[in-house]
C-alpha cells in the first residue's frame, strides 16, 4: 500500500550558503545565506531522527501544488 508520510513545515533564514533547495526544476539550488527558506522535516527512514529538505519559499510552493495535482490524479482512477 502506499504510506502517508507526515510532514512537519518550518522556516527561518540559511545560516550559511550550504543548503540546496530540493525542487526538482528548480534551475538555482542554492540557498543564499540569510535568505529566507522553507524546511520540509519529515522522520528518517533508515534510523531515528529527522531530515529537513529545504526549498526555496516558491519552489515548496510549486512542489505542493505538483503534489496534490498528483494526488488528485491517483484519485480519479
Amino acid at each position: 500500500g502506499m504510506t502517508t508520510v507526515d510532514y512537519t513545515y518550518i522556516t527561518d533564514l540559511a545560516k550559511s550558503d550550504r543548503s540546496s533547495c530540493k525542487n526538482r526544476t528548480c534551475t538555482n539550488k542554492g540557498i543564499r545565506k540569510g535568505e529566507l527558506r522553507l524546511g520540509r522535516v519529515s522522520a528518517a527512514q533508515t534510523y531515528d531522527g529527522d531530515i529537513t529538505e529545504w526549498f526555496h519559499p516558491r519552489c515548496m510552493f510549486e512542489t505542493i501544488v505538483r503534489g496534490r495535482a498528483l494526488t488528485r490524479k491517483i484519485e480519479d482512477v
